[in-house]
């Protein structure tokens, strides 16, 4: 499987232990961005290089396209507008240290995909709730931003289960879960926009723990299991009897079933025959059975901001929707 990481490499917490693939520098706990942009490859700068074309007469005009370039490789990373301005990879990582400094995140892992067109910076939080016991939810924040025009620089705020490393990427009615950061270019408004983004990430955790435990609270029978199916699939009577339909909606509901039965976690006491049992298999599923391409950047996207996720809080909101109408 390829990681597809810029330069072979990226920087990750030693005590996290070395990734899957293998590549990668460690360093020591509680690492600055400025440490981990380095040992990342990542202290080039982007480029914006206007694009002109040939005209039948053969004149050369310019366009209001222009290439987003890396200063180191000179290579091209994505076609972008005459507003764009590229935020560069030390200006973006740079507040986060606000968080770090004072201990209330520490550095888990950075690095970039592709060509570099791709950056990460992901922090751990030390606040998190178990579910139920030996089910741990721990909580995380992704700065993810683009150097191709095709995302703005974000902060998402991400909870794990721990005993399987699903993302329970959650949209709460009122919570938001990603915040676009704005570009600031002093330490006081930096400090500022941590502040802000910290107050944001407490109130989206401590409605995330609140609503995990009304589902692990929320027992549930096989009607329940078969409404949550149907909800998620589709109805077999509502599908043509030609066609794929029926055969592909078969498919999915023996996968997640397979998930329910034997999904990691499914046998910690406590956990079967909740709601919050139901929900995990479907994150599950979408994290580990659902994506197509698995190589290190589809993947990462998919499930954080693809098909992936959008399952998941497909299955975050119809869960709850059933909880609601079961409760009256």
């Amino acid at each position: 499987m390829a990681a597809n990481l810029y330069q072979n490499t990226m920087a990750y917490n030693e005590q996290e232990g070395m990734p899957w693939h293998q590549m990668g520098i460690s360093l020591p706990d509680k690492f600055t961005a400025e440490e981990a942009i380095v040992a990342a490859k990542l202290d080039y700068t982007v480029k914006k290089e206007q694009l002109f074309r040939i005209i039948e007469d053969g004149t050369i005009e310019g366009t209001e396209a222009y290439a987003t370039v890396n200063s180191h490789t000179n290579k091209q990373l994505g076609i972008v507008g005459t507003q764009y301005t590229p935020i560069q990879n030390v200006s973006c990582f740079s507040f986060f240290d606000e968080f770090v400094g004072k201990n209330e995140a520490i550095y888990q892992t950075a690095g970039a995909l592709g060509e570099g067109e791709k950056v990460w910076l992901l922090a751990k939080l030390p606040s998190g709730f178990e579910v139920i016991a030996g089910d741990r939810v721990d909580c995380y924040c992704l700065l993810y931003n683009t150097h191709n025009g095709t995302l703005p620089l974000s902060v998402m705020f991400t909870p794990v289960r721990v005993v399987c490393q699903n993302t329970l990427s959650m949209a709460l009615h009122d919570c938001t879960q990603i915040v676009k950061v704005r570009h600031t270019i002093n330490g006081e408004d930096r400090l500022a926009e941590a502040g802000r983004i910290l107050k944001l990430m407490t109130q989206y955790f401590n409605e995330v723990g609140e609503k995990s435990h009304e589902l692990a609270r929320f027992v549930i029978d096989d009607d329940f299991i078969k409404d949550y199916q149907d909800a998620l699939f589709g109805k077999e009577e509502d599908l043509p009897e030609k066609g794929p339909g029926r055969s592909i909606r078969l498919n999915k509901i023996e996968m997640y079933n397979g998930r329910l039965r034997n999904g990691k976690g499914v046998d910690l006491p406590g956990v079967q025959g909740t709601a919050w049992w139901l929900y995990n298999a479907a994150t599950e599923m979408a994290d580990w059975d659902m994506p197509k391409k698995r190589e290190g950047g589809e993947l990462f996207e998919n499930v954080l901001f693809g098909p992936s996720a959008k399952f998941k809080q497909e299955a975050w909101d119809t869960i709850f929707e059933l909880v609601a109408v079961r409760s009256k």
